[in-house]
C-alpha cells in the first residue's frame, strides 16, 4: 500500500511511510547479537489475528488499553492484519533461524503459546521475588 501511513516505535510513536516489505531496524539485530538471552514469542498467526479482532470488538465499547482517546481503531486494525501477515511471511522465519543458530551460545526461551508466556513470566517473578500480577 504505497503512501499508507503506519506507526512505529522509535523511542516514541513516529509516523512513517509504510514499508514495501517488513524490515527490522539494523540495531535490533545488533541487540540480538549482543544479548546473552533471547526470548522468542512465537505464537501461531491465528492467535495474533484473534487478539487483533478481539481488540477491535472491545474498542466499540472502550478505548483499548494504552491507546489514546480517539485513535483510528479501524484503520489501525486493518494495518495490523496486513503487518501480521508480512511479519509471519518474512520476519518469523528469520527469527526462528536466529533462535536456532543462537541456541548453542545463548540462553534461549522459545515460547509458543499464551500459557507458556504466563508460566515464563510467573517463573521470572518468582526468581525476582515479585508477586504475580495475575
Amino acid at each position: 500500500m504505497p503512501g499508507a501511513v503506519s506507526r512505529h516505535w522509535l523511542g516514541g510513536w513516529q509516523s512513517s511511510r509504510a514499508y514495501r516489505s517488513i524490515r527490522c531496524v539494523p540495531s535490533a539485530w545488533a541487540r540480538f547479537a549482543a544479548a546473552d538471552t533471547l526470548i522468542h514469542v512465537d505464537l501461531p498467526l491465528l492467535t495474533h489475528c484473534r487478539w487483533v479482532t478481539k481488540r477491535l470488538v472491545k474498542s466499540m465499547f472502550v478505548t483499548p488499553e494504552g491507546w489514546p482517546e480517539g485513535s483510528p481503531i479501524w484503520s489501525s486494525t486493518m494495518n495490523s492484519y496486513r503487518v501480521l501477515w508480512l511479519c509471519h511471511r518474512h520476519l518469523t522465519p528469520r527469527y526462528r533461524q536466529l533462535v536456532a543458530d543462537a541456541a548453542s551460545t545463548k540462553q534461549v526461551h522459545h515460547l509458543t503459546s499464551p500459557a507458556e508466556m504466563r508460566t515464563f513470566l510467573e517463573e521470572i517473578e518468582q526468581q525476582n521475588g515479585s508477586p504475580s500480577g495475575g
